[in-house]
């Protein structure tokens, strides 16, 4: 049986972690939301490379 400083120590230990846990979760999906981010300004870079060499190519008929 704990005491009642005993069980009061407990519980602030206990909301300290679920505190930092509460934390490190947000922080985990900000940085998932930051990597979509990245993710989908990587794919729209890619395709517009595609689209420049295709127009490159599509102009270099011309100069030929």
């Amino acid at each position: 049986m704990l005491t009642a400083a005993e069980a009061a120590l407990l519980r602030a230990h206990v909301e300290a972690e679920v505190a930092d846990a509460d934390r490190y979760r947000r922080e985990a999906g900000g940085q998932q939301a930051a990597v979509r981010r990245t993710q989908q300004r990587l794919a729209a870079a890619e395709q517009a490379i595609v689209e420049a060499e295709n127009e490159r190519d599509r102009l270099a008929q011309y100069v030929a």
